[in-house]
């Protein structure tokens, strides 16, 4: 089967207009979503759907896909069915563009629940609502379940009547469809109950006779309905730490300013004109005169290299240097251990280079998941040939060579 991931978008939100490029940490709120969307292997396209212009300027200028065209469409859902209709899928997935907290195994679940049982045509996710004001917030879309999972009603008001932290749920925003179910939806009109419960999509199916499937999970996102939900985001996604990072940035004296940017995992650092931030590298160095070498992942470039990373807000360089072996070897060194050999200085950076001469057991090392394949020592000579072959990261070969000159 081909499953196809959706994420609907448009300018003209009632509650927030223009949240889709939304700045969230310096980036656009599709980039976020995208991003957690392209984590899910089962997903075999992912697009950006809208009508509007401004929106697949946006995903051009991250290299998201993106479909745009003017359609006339009355809900997401609906969009969705219209798209579709040019695409080869038989599951589609509704990624609501206004979560960027969505997570890949929420995703999954429906995927493959879906995968799993040819009769299911609706699936959807439902989490236990934690507090009384969520309860009460007509922002929260509320559902009832039968004894079998499937929604007997969805509504902003609270449901049921009375507050039971077991018995209150509310729906995620994440769908999945087959397409032939879609093509009935396409041709559908906006139901009574719909037009009544302000919109909830849901209800027009059900009116119709169609189950929806709802499967307890306890992923809970934060949707952006408002312009205040943006700082919630932002702060939930620096507490996990999955997202990205702050970093500092520097004046051309190496001095620390009051500024800081934040860089999103797995993306270049767009460091403004005149401002400067740190990355460390560390040469580990046998005492046969050998040196330590990763091979970094496929998505890092399947290349030898030293370790070595950004240094994080309110981290000193060789803060970061210890951090960075330990998370990528999960070996622990003390400030000892490690000399600053010397430091560059480019357009937009100062790279601090560390030499750490000690005998470490490769045996014991624990890789960074996604990072790290593998290491082993190589010889200069060896370093070289790695070097000529393309093999070995370039970033790393003006401090080498500097390195090896100095230890002659």
């Amino acid at each position: 089967m081909k499953v196809i991931g959706m994420i609907p978008c448009r300018m003209n939100s009632s509650r927030f207009k223009g949240k889709a490029i939304a700045p969230i940490l310096g980036k656009p709120m599709i980039f976020w979503v995208y991003n957690q969307a392209k984590k899910v292997k089962e997903l075999d396209e992912i697009y950006v759907v809208t009508s509007d212009v401004e929106i697949q300027e946006c995903c051009n200028k991250y290299s998201i896909p993106c479909i745009c065209r003017k359609t006339n469409e009355s809900t997401a859902a609906q969009k969705i069915a219209i798209e579709s209709e040019y695409l080869d899928g038989d599951i589609i997935v509704n990624i609501q563009g206004d979560e960027p907290l969505v997570t890949p195994d929420a995703i999954r679940m429906i995927v493959n629940t879906m995968m799993n049982d040819s009769k299911l045509n609706y699936v959807g996710l439902k989490s236990k609502i934690k507090t009384k004001k969520e309860f009460k917030d007509p922002n929260v879309v509320k559902v009832v379940t039968d004894n079998f999972g499937y929604a007997m009603y969805f509504s902003r008001s609270p449901i049921p009547y009375n507050y039971d932290a077991d018995n209150a749920f509310r729906v995620m925003g994440l769908y999945g469809y087959r397409s032939c179910f879609l093509k009935k939806f396409l041709h559908s009109d906006k139901s009574i109950l719909e037009k009544l419960e302000n919109g909830i999509e849901m209800l027009r199916m059900m009116e119709q006779g169609h189950k929806i499937k709802l499967l307890d999970t306890d992923y809970n996102s934060i949707g952006v309905d408002l312009k205040e939900h943006i700082e919630i985001v932002e702060k939930k996604m620096i507490s996990l730490g999955t997202y990205g990072e702050y970093t500092d940035l520097y004046d051309e004296n190496k001095c620390l300013t009051d500024k800081k940017l934040f860089r999103a995992k797995g993306t270049k650092l767009e460091v403004p004109s005149g401002y400067y931030n740190i990355v460390v590298l560390g040469f580990i160095c046998n005492s046969k005169g050998e040196y330590l070498l990763q091979k970094t992942s496929s998505n890092k470039g399947n290349v030898w290299a030293v370790v070595g990373g950004h240094v994080k807000s309110g981290e000193s360089s060789e803060e970061c240097i210890i951090n960075e072996i330990h998370e990528e070897m999960g070996i622990k060194l003390k400030s000892k251990d490690i000399k600053l050999f010397k430091t560059y200085k480019y357009d937009s950076a100062f790279k601090d280079v560390y030499y750490i001469e000690k005998d470490l057991d490769l045996n014991e090392f624990v890789y960074a998941k996604d990072e790290v394949e593998t290491s082993r020592y190589f010889s200069v000579d060896e370093i070289k040939k790695l070097i000529d072959d393309g093999l070995f990261r370039k970033t790393n070969i003006d401090a080498f060579m500097d390195l090896i000159k100095f230890k002659k």
